[in-house]
């Protein structure tokens, strides 16, 4: 019994790439599985019968990348390269949220207000203590950095959002913690 015949593919097409890469061509294609409950359970198989070859080609299967997804993923680049200049730990995660550690704490973001709202509470602890709350993760952000910060959340808006609708709380927007 093969993987296809536990699970009904809806439609596979190619997928377009940007630019090419050295060496033999990559061939990335979209599979969609017609009930979305049966996807874990279908990478779960497909990783336990690892390495998949078909026709002497080796299959790599991977959760959903699609459009919304790539634009979730691009609106935290600059976010990202904002934490880098703060010395924060920070790390992309699938499908598209920006896992931060503060405090020895794992945080978890999909929106651009909720690293703001963390930042803005940082920025004004540090200068009334005169320090950055959590030492390990860095020198306090310069308010440059927040401002740049202010500028992207209020010009980018969440791909899964709809207009006129707020998510989370105040503290820390729709973020949470482990």
């Amino acid at each position: 019994m093969g993987i296809s015949d536990l699970f009904i593919v809806e439609r596979a097409h190619p997928v377009q790439t940007r630019k090419p890469i050295p060496g033999p061509p990559l061939r990335p294609n979209v599979a969609k599985i017609l009930n979305y409950r049966d996807l874990d359970q279908f990478l779960w198989v497909a990783r336990e019968r690892a390495p998949l070859i078909v026709e002497s080609i080796q299959v790599s299967l991977f959760q959903e990348y699609s459009l919304a997804v790539q634009h979730g993923h691009t609106s935290f680049m600059e976010v990202k390269n904002l934490l880098n200049t703060a010395g924060q730990t920070h790390a992309q995660i699938v499908p598209a949220k920006l896992k931060a550690i503060h405090e020895q704490c794992f945080h978890f973001f999909d929106i651009l207000e909720a690293v703001q709202t963390v930042l803005d509470h940082n920025i004004q602890d540090s200068q009334k203590q005169g320090r950055w709350r959590s030492p390990p993760l860095g020198p306090a952000p310069t308010t440059s950095v927040a401002e740049e910060l202010q500028r992207l959340t209020h010009s980018l808006h969440h791909p899964f959002d709809k207009p006129g609708k707020s998510k989370g709380s105040p503290a820390f927007g729709s973020g949470t913690t482990d």
